[in-house]
């Protein structure tokens, strides 16, 4: 993931500002930018990254209330 995504960013930091307002159409969102593009995606992503966070944090916090018994031998 991580590596795909510093693709992406290297290939957005390369587009020439008149792209950044070019039309866009969005099937959830009707008509925008290509900025507004990018902004939504990130906006998502942010989102799942804050959901995988609070995910692990949840798990965490389980896992420190476990009692873990050794299986008898």
């Amino acid at each position: 993931f991580a590596s795909h995504r510093a693709e992406t960013v290297a290939w957005l930091a390369a587009q020439p500002e008149e792209v950044w307002d070019r039309p866009a159409r969005s099937s959830i969102f009707g008509p925008t930018t290509f900025r507004e593009l990018v902004h939504f995606i990130t906006e998502h992503d942010r989102t799942h990254y804050h959901q995988m966070r609070d995910a692990v944090d949840c798990a965490r916090e389980a896992a420190s209330t476990l009692r873990i018994t050794p299986c008898p031998d």
